[in-house]
């Protein structure tokens, strides 16, 4: 995702630091074949957002992944019946966003989470988080020749707490918890051009145990505030790790983008992303 895509999924806050009303975004993504399933996993994403008061923010997000099919045989024989599963998920979202002053900001955002594996089950989870925006250097002159901006974004969120996943009062399971920390510099060495580079951490955990470690660096190109173009390689544990392109064209508020990443361990993890955002 671009930086303008899904606030409450990425950070916030940053629409707080913006001279934008309400922003709306669109997304979907197609996996790469999986060996055990037929069909292939789709993500949908929808979100929007609302700079209601010069400081404050609401945001409203759903996600959807299904679109693999699983066959197995009723029966211990081989004369069992075969039978088919369509497991998917949903997630629907609130969020909210408070800017203190010029610099610090918080967020927050609750989540109604559905599966269905061959039965339903379902939880709510939260996140809470804080931003830090500060201006290294703002000068503005008539002439090209030397003009820098340059400002440094710093956010923080704890995720993933809240209640299990029920499948019934007997049995349930914890979500894991997520803890992340992100770096964003911003170039701006001519008014046609900016530079965006971003490095970040997340560490999951599940019953208290280090679960999945995994870190992202990134950089983020756009001329004319039209054209951008990006790259990024997000190392993990556990042979979750992937490169990532993508680019996108912004025209009167209307941002279309796609991106492919592809995991280095498992071409499964493979996926092909379009987005759709308007903001004004």
């Amino acid at each position: 995702m671009s930086a303008t895509d899904h606030y409450i999924y990425t950070n916030p806050s940053s629409l707080l630091y913006q001279d934008k009303t309400y922003t709306l975004s669109l997304s979907g993504a197609l996996r790469g074949k999986h060996l055990n399933a037929e069909g292939r996993l789709k993500d949908v994403n929808v979100s929007a957002g609302w700079h209601f008061l010069d400081n404050q923010a609401l945001f409203a997000g759903f996600r959807y992944q299904g679109g693999l099919t699983y066959l197995y045989k009723n029966g211990l024989f081989e004369g069992g019946l075969q039978q088919e599963y369509k497991p998917y998920d949903w997630l629907a979202s609130l969020g909210y966003a408070f800017r203190i002053d010029d610099a610090w900001s918080l967020f927050a955002t609750g989540h109604f989470v559905y599966q269905y594996s061959g039965r339903p089950a379902s939880g709510g989870i939260f996140s809470i988080g804080a931003n830090y925006k500060v201006i290294l250097d703002n000068r503005d002159r008539s002439n090209y020749t030397g003009y820098t901006r340059r400002w440094l974004n710093l956010s923080a969120r704890i995720s993933g707490v809240g209640t299990p996943l029920y499948y019934s009062k007997e049995e349930s399971y914890p979500f894991p918890a997520k803890g992340e920390a992100t770096g964003e510099l911003f170039l701006t060495p001519h008014p046609h051009h900016r530079l965006r580079f971003l490095l970040g951490a997340d560490a999951g955990f599940l019953r208290k145990e280090l679960g999945v470690l995994a870190g992202t660096l990134a950089t983020e190109y756009t001329y004319h505030d039209i054209l951008t173009l990006r790259a990024g390689i997000h190392p993990a544990t556990r042979e979750s790790g992937r490169w990532s392109v993508g680019g996108g064209v912004c025209l009167y508020g209307i941002q279309v983008g796609m991106a492919y990443s592809w995991g280095l361990h498992d071409s499964y993890t493979n996926l092909g992303m379009l987005s759709l955002s308007y903001i004004y």
